[in-house]
C-alpha cells in the first residue's frame, strides 16, 4: 500500500474518532506497519471497524482483520458444519484446517463413533477456533520482515522513550 493510501486511511480513522489524538510518529508508525497490506482489504477492514467499534484500531486490529478476511477460513461454527457435512452426511473432504482438527480429536472414526457427540462438538470448535486464531495471527505478522523490522537504533530510541514515561509517572 501506499504511503498516500494509508494517509487517506489514517484520515478517515481521524474523522471517524475525532477525540483520538494522533501525533506524528504514531501516524509514521501506521505507514510503516501497514504498508505491506493490500490496500482495499485494509480499507475494508478499517470500514468495518468503524462500523463495529467505539475504539481506535490499533494496527494488530487491523492487521488482523486483513488476514481473517484474506484466509478466508470459515468461522468454528462453519468449520464444524463442513466437518459434520463429511462425517455424518458423506459431504464434500473439508478444508485442511477443519481436517487437521478432526485428526487432532482422534479423527474420523472416533467422532462418528463417539457416544457424546455435544462433547465432542464443544471440543472441536475450541480446537479449531484456537488453531484459526493462531493460523491467523501468523499471517498477519508475516508481512513483517526485513525492513519492516525495527532498526537497532530506533529500539534503543523506543527504550529511552518508555523509560522517560515511566520516569515521568514516578516522579509524580
Amino acid at each position: 500500500m501506499k504511503k498516500s493510501e494509508i494517509g487517506k486511511l489514517v484520515a478517515i480513522l481521524k474523522a471517524a474518532y475525532p477525540r483520538q489524538e494522533l501525533k506524528a510518529d504514531t501516524v509514521s508508525t501506521y505507514e510503516r506497519l501497514l504498508q505491506d497490506l493490500d490496500h482495499r482489504a485494509a480499507e475494508a477492514a478499517v470500514l468495518r471497524h468503524i462500523a463495529t467499534s467505539l475504539y481506535f484500531p490499533t494496527i494488530a486490529d487491523i492487521r488482523m482483520a486483513v488476514a481473517e478476511w484474506e484466509s478466508g477460513m470459515p468461522s468454528p461454527e462453519q468449520a464444524w458444519q463442513e466437518a459434520a457435512a463429511w462425517l455424518f452426511h458423506g459431504g464434500y473432504s473439508p478444508r485442511e484446517v477443519v481436517m487437521g482438527t478432526i485428526a487432532a480429536m482422534g479423527g474420523s472414526w472416533h467422532l462418528t463413533h463417539s457416544t457424546s457427540p455435544s462433547t465432542d462438538r464443544a471440543q472441536f470448535l475450541k480446537l479449531y477456533a484456537a488453531k484459526r486464531e493462531r493460523l491467523i495471527q501468523e499471517a498477519a505478522a508475516a508481512g513483517l520482515t526485513g525492513p519492516l523490522r525495527l532498526a537497532e537504533g530506533e529500539i534503543k530510541q523506543l527504550d529511552q522513550a518508555v523509560e522517560g514515561e515511566t520516569g515521568d509517572a514516578q516522579a509524580e
